[in-house]
């Protein structure tokens, strides 16, 4: 009852299919075909073009019922094929595994048996595996702890070359100090002498 009173309520323009009106409509349908498995979707699409087009609300009814008058909806939508294959096939599960004499149950233990033998190799095999990778990243991690540690020996080595450079100059920057102040002092010396001497 509620639907009934929204549709008398809701009120639509009333179009008139004039020149102006069928091309907003051509230019509407333009990349949407209202036929085929998916002609609700595009006639949606439509529909939302053309009132925006002409500025009037107009009902899907009226836009149905023209495209109807106009084209033979019916054979067209019976012409358009599906986008995928429409053809029915019957499923059956294959007839050899469910004929043919019961399993006995010792056949399923052996059969569990050696299922989990295979398993237990194949994960000893893993096992194997990966302790090889590990022990191989741990020599290679191992070789590079070796390389930084004989690096840094190497850096201290140069250090304490460099040390010893420096004390060694040290040691002639004092032994010339040294000589030069005594060559200074036996100058001042002969000097005095011969200062001495003159008086």
């Amino acid at each position: 009852m509620a639907v009934k009173e929204r549709q008398n309520e809701t009120s639509f323009d009333e179009i008139e299919w004039n020149v102006e009106n069928e091309i907003q409509l051509f230019f509407a349908m333009n990349g949407h075909k209202p036929v085929g498995i998916n002609k609700y979707f595009h006639m949606v699409c439509i529909w939302e073009k053309f009132r925006a087009a002409i500025h009037k609300d107009v009902p899907l009814k009226i836009i149905w019922d023209h495209l109807e008058s106009m084209y033979d909806l019916v054979s067209l939508d019976d012409m358009e094929g599906l986008p995928f294959p429409g053809h029915e096939i019957d499923f059956s599960l294959p007839e050899t595994e469910f004929i043919g004499k019961p399993r006995k149950k010792e056949e399923l233990e052996i059969k569990l048996k050696d299922q989990r033998d295979k398993y237990k190799e194949i994960k000893k095999e893993k096992d194997i595996k990966e302790s090889f990778k590990k022990d191989s990243m741990l020599r290679d991690f191992k070789g590079i702890k070796d390389v930084e540690k004989k690096k840094e020996e190497m850096k201290k080595n140069v250090k304490e070359i460099e040390m010893k450079k420096d004390k060694f100059k040290d040691m002639k920057e004092t032994r010339k100090e040294y000589k030069s102040s005594k060559g200074r002092s036996k100058g001042k010396e002969q000097k005095r002498v011969v200062f001495y001497i003159w008086f």
